[in-house]
């Protein structure tokens, strides 16, 4: 019997010993992830982003919006510890330039932030975003995700600068810019050049609202826009006041009733190529642009208004939606007509 005894304290002893004990996280070490991202209509190539111990890359070209997360992502555990410097190494496509750098970062800021908002480190990830853009103008931004907690974005840590040199190796479609699929990323540059002082710089948000369906309630206007730095805008409904960028391209897009038929309008449009200055020199941090559309139901025309005062921004003639792309990517329209330069 005391052998049995004995036998059943061994085994008893043996399994509690092969139960694997809660894992203890250092207290540096944080479940976090990579990501990049290029300004809308100023792809970048080639993108290499590391961290050391997490990075992401891609072989395509890509302008996903600056700020949003893109890549393939790469890393070598879970938990791991925050970073002190970041390489990049991409190609501009505006300026057919590589740049390459490696710079410091603010690791006490990274923890800070980290402490603050991931509470739980088994249900809080968090991603460091790199935007990389033409000039050699780099950003960081620090994401949150908490489970059941929603979503913490868009907090920049910093911004950078690295050089840039020409690469006899980048592809000749790339440099030479020949195909179709350049056609709308030339247009883009042809208007407004390549604005190197909205990455050298945080561009001003405004109190923005965009007051266009309450003005045509009959046809349904949706919209979309990028900033001049290439940030993709809110999405949400027109009747939301937001603090906002303005404007650089404006996709707007209704519908009309003919003949007992829907037919659906969608087309982009790009903002006065001075339109950042003409709005500051209004002195206000309150904007509202708004849209009447004319009663040919073709036409549209934007207004300005600020400090109660309503000024036509530019008359543009909307593009019938061939239906098969979905907003966002219809033709620039040619035929507008600005009024404020």
């Amino acid at each position: 019997m005391k052998i049995y005894k004995y036998i059943l304290l061994l085994i008893t002893a043996t399994l509690t010993s092969c139960i694997e004990k809660p894992k203890t996280i250092d207290a540096d070490r944080y479940d976090w992830n990579a990501g990049f991202s290029a300004p809308k209509y100023y792809p970048v190539g080639g993108a290499k982003v590391s961290f050391g111990n997490a990075g992401c890359s891609s072989l395509t070209n890509f302008d996903n919006g600056w700020g949003d997360s893109y890549g393939t992502f790469s890393d070598a555990e879970r938990f791991k510890k925050l970073p002190r410097t970041l390489t990049v190494d991409y190609a501009s496509a505006v300026e057919n330039l590589v740049y390459q750098g490696t710079v410091q970062l603010p690791y006490e800021k990274i923890e800070k932030l980290f402490k603050k908002h991931i509470k739980n480190k088994e249900t809080g990830k968090g991603y460091l975003i790199v935007g990389l853009a033409p000039g050699g103008w780099i950003r960081v931004w620090a994401y949150f995700s908490i489970t059941g907690g929603g979503v913490i974005h868009n907090i920049e840590i910093m911004k950078a600068q690295v050089k840039g040199h020409k690469d006899p190796t980048i592809g000749e479609d790339f440099t030479n810019k020949k195909s179709e699929y350049w056609t709308k990323y030339k247009y883009y540059w042809n208007h407004f050049g390549i604005p190197l002082e909205a990455w050298a710089t945080t561009e001003k948000e405004y109190n923005l609202f965009f007051n266009f369906e309450a003005p045509n309630p009959d046809n349904g206007v949706s919209y979309q826009y990028s900033s001049l730095d290439g940030t993709l805008g809110p999405r949400g409904k027109t009747t939301d006041l937001l603090k906002q960028k303005l404007p650089a391209d404006l996709v707007i897009a209704w519908s009309i009733e003919k003949n007992n038929s829907l037919i659906g309008y969608d087309t982009h449009i790009l903002m006065p190529k001075n339109f950042s200055k003409i709005v500051e020199s209004k002195k206000t941090d309150n904007l509202e642009i708004l849209l009447e559309i004319e009663k040919n139901q073709e036409y549209g025309i934007l207004y300005l208004v600020t400090n109660n005062r309503k000024e036509k921004i530019l008359k543009f003639k909307n593009i019938v939606d061939a239906g098969e792309t979905g907003l966002g990517y219809s033709d620039f329209t040619k035929d507008i007509t600005y009024y404020m330069q």
